[in-house]
């Protein structure tokens, strides 16, 4: 698992090469901070809140920091269709 600083920096290099391309406003980083400290108590500075643009944009920066190619992933298209538990087990070594 990645460090928060880490992982901001992973979010950054995405986020600099993927489409549609953050929203990030100094201002709207910036209540967003606040509004975390005081409602949340949560810390973060500025430059570690990301503002997408969807709901999916964000799904696709959280995927592509934490994903690595050649990783096995459980694709849920089609939630009707029941998964059997030893799809959640993790992978037999090599």
């Amino acid at each position: 698992m990645k460090s928060g600083r880490d992982a901001c920096a992973a979010a950054r290099s995405v986020t600099e090469q993927s489409q549609p391309a953050p929203i990030n406003r100094p201002g709207l980083q910036q209540a967003l901070k606040e509004y975390l400290q005081t409602n949340r108590g949560v810390r973060a500075d500025t430059d570690q809140i990301f503002v997408l643009p969807t709901a999916q944009a964000a799904l696709n920066l959280i995927a592509a920091i934490v994903v690595t190619p050649g990783d096995g992933v459980l694709d849920r298209r089609f939630p009707d269709i029941p998964v059997p538990p030893r799809h959640f087990a993790p992978p037999a070594p090599a």
